[in-house]
């Protein structure tokens, strides 16, 4: 095996293993950059050039946005906890995307590897539906399926559905895409296991996107889609713990965790108010939130706001706060051609993990994120090299 797949398969093992013990995802993390870093010495011995010049589109985006980071991080807050925070959440969790795009790629062995991703999660969400049919459920009565972090789980789930469904629409070359429609159902039962609200609410947005761009081309398949959901929600529908849970996702009076959020949101406008410029440090408000902003009405003691884009406000102030929206809308634009199907995989995994930022600060969910950017770094590299067949024939 070559020095590239190997890395490869240690980052896939990495991201597949995070949830089940994060020192263990990080142990096969370390493996794949210490092959990469091999790589980069024989590179440089042989005269080659280190990276990859087809992927610095996105690295400009990227770049740009770690600049206008670089504010809050020098005068805001408490400087090596800055810092500390900065090369964790940006650098380092940035990694998966690094090493994806810039290891000697070759065409199977990328796609075996993605595909056993795609197909763990799945394999996930299942493990998590058939805890709750056994009752195998923590004290609230949720599943989690193969490790823990309800709101970490949802949001692998409905970054990595999107890329199922579009996988089994489209045309793109990918193998056993026959068992995409299986992921893809898996991951909704995993969504109901864990029971969180907000996995509905995305998850039915990106089905529905889903269905209209492919209606025209796969209308049986999409039909299929549409019989599946309404056997789904009607099994469901039969649970009256469902059907109010289901009820609750726009209650903000008696369902507290969504009211503590609205509050806490409201205290967060009044402090990026007080430091609009570079904000209060990355991740360093909740003392200030707690000692001073809190409101009488939010009753949990909210550690974060269970917002991405009200912490970047908060936290980085409008420098961060700028650069965060040119990242996310800056991603979105460069895959704004949706005659390629990655580019449509791209836009509505990355759509999906950041429409289910609006309810939980999911930038700063170690599994999630890196999760993110292993799923855009394998799409970017399948996009690009496709595009490079198609101009040889």
């Amino acid at each position: 095996m070559c020095k590239s797949n190997l890395a490869l398969l240690f980052l896939t093992i990495g991201m597949c293993s995070q949830r089940l013990s994060i020192a263990v995802g990080n142990i096969f993390l370390g493996l794949a950059l210490l092959t990469f870093f091999i790589i980069l010495y024989d590179r440089h011995k042989q005269g080659l050039p280190l990276f990859k010049k087809e992927y610095l589109p996105y690295y400009k985006i990227y770049g740009i946005f770690l600049l206008l980071l670089i504010p809050s991080v020098l005068f805001a807050g408490t400087l090596k906890i800055s810092f500390k925070n900065f090369m964790e959440m940006w650098i380092y969790r940035f990694m998966p995307f690094v090493l994806v795009t810039n290891l000697d790629y070759l065409d199977k062995f990328w796609k075996k590897c993605f595909l056993a991703t795609i197909v763990y999660v799945g394999f996930d969400g299942a493990v998590c539906i058939i805890q709750l049919l056994t009752n195998h459920t923590d004290e609230a009565g949720r599943a989690l399926g193969l490790g823990d972090g309800y709101l970490r789980f949802s949001s692998i789930l409905v970054t990595l559905l999107a890329v199922a469904l579009v996988f089994w629409l489209d045309k793109v070359d990918f193998p056993q895409k026959q068992i995409m429609p299986l992921c893809a159902i898996a991951m909704i039962c995993g969504g109901i296991g864990v029971q969180s609200r907000g996995s509905w609410v995305v998850s039915a947005g990106i089905v529905f996107i889903v269905m209209l761009k492919y209606l025209g081309g796969s209308f049986k398949k999409v039909a299929a889609i549409v019989l599946c959901l309404a056997c789904i929600i009607g099994i469901t529908g039969t649970s009256q713990h469902f059907r109010e849970r289901f009820c609750s996702i726009d209650n903000i009076t008696t369902d507290r965790s969504n009211g503590d959020r609205i509050e806490g949101w409201k205290s967060a406008w009044v402090m990026f108010q007080d430091k609009p410029v570079v904000g209060w440090g990355l991740n360093q408000s909740n003392d200030a939130y707690r000692a001073k902003y809190r409101s009488k009405a939010e009753t949990q003691g909210l550690n974060h706001f269970h917002n991405n884009y009200v912490e970047m406000a908060v936290n980085t102030g409008v420098f961060g706060f700028v650069g965060y929206l040119f990242l996310v809308i800056g991603w979105l634009w460069l895959h704004r051609d949706w005659r390629n199907g990655y580019n449509v995989a791209v836009c509505l995994s990355w759509l999906a993990f950041h429409a289910f930022g609006m309810i939980e600060y999911n930038v700063d969910l170690s599994a999630s994120i890196k999760m993110l950017w292993f799923v855009m770094g394998m799409l970017a590299c399948l996009r690009v090299n496709s595009e490079q067949t198609a101009q040889k024939d």
